[in-house]
């Protein structure tokens, strides 16, 4: 079986890529579809038996596959295997990378969130609470059992994330906080005054 590893994007002539889109570009952020790996980073290129496929380090991993694979959290996918991702966030930074991982499963648990509130009879119980029956159906049984482990993961790649990034995420609430009193400024002076098109709110005036 012929494997091999590539540092740039092979001939396209000479490979054949099966995704939907083109095949990412190193340092690309993507998405592995596949197992809900989840969000990772491009590093490479492989390819095997005449098909190109993309390496890849994932960013929050499920806890079966950092397990799997002895703690190194890295992907092989084939086209149909991964999807591009839209960020805000710069990747090519750890703390970038990190916050489109954290992105990524925020979304996910809401997402999971959403289908277990949508199971027919949740909440219909006294006091809001939901009757076993239908605790016993399986609809509610899966959706219970993807919003756990949606919750579990997010939880746990927190744990590192609050700790890794205290300082970033610090300077990232100030700044978010100054641009919102800078916001609250500017509006009183508008209500108040005519200002000129020069005016600042962060002279203080």
């Amino acid at each position: 079986m012929s494997y091999e590893v590539h540092a740039t994007l092979p001939d396209l002539a000479n490979v054949e890529w099966t995704g939907a889109t083109p095949p990412p570009a190193i340092g690309a952020a993507i998405v592995a579809t596949i197992n809900g790996c989840g969000p990772a980073i491009v590093t490479g290129y492989f390819t095997q038996e005449g098909y190109l496929g993309v390496l890849c380090d994932l960013l929050a991993p499920p806890a079966w596959h950092v397990r799997q694979n002895k703690g190194n959290p890295r992907g092989h996918l084939f086209g149909p295997e991964c999807k591009p991702a839209e960020t805000a966030h710069d990747v090519s930074t750890e703390f970038g990378r990190a916050c489109f991982a954290r992105d990524w499963l925020e979304a996910r648990e809401r997402t999971a969130a959403a289908a277990l509130g949508a199971v027919p009879g949740i909440g219909s119980g006294a006091m809001g609470l939901t009757p076993d029956d239908v605790k016993a159906e399986e609809t509610y049984r899966r959706a219970k059992a993807c919003h756990v482990a949606a919750f579990d993961r997010l939880r746990d790649f927190n744990r590192t994330f609050t700790k890794t990034f205290k300082s970033e995420l610090a300077a990232q609430r100030a700044a978010t906080r100054g641009a919102k009193r800078a916001a609250q400024r500017r509006e009183f002076f508008e209500d108040v005054y005519i200002l000129p098109e020069a005016y600042s709110p962060d002279l203080g005036i």
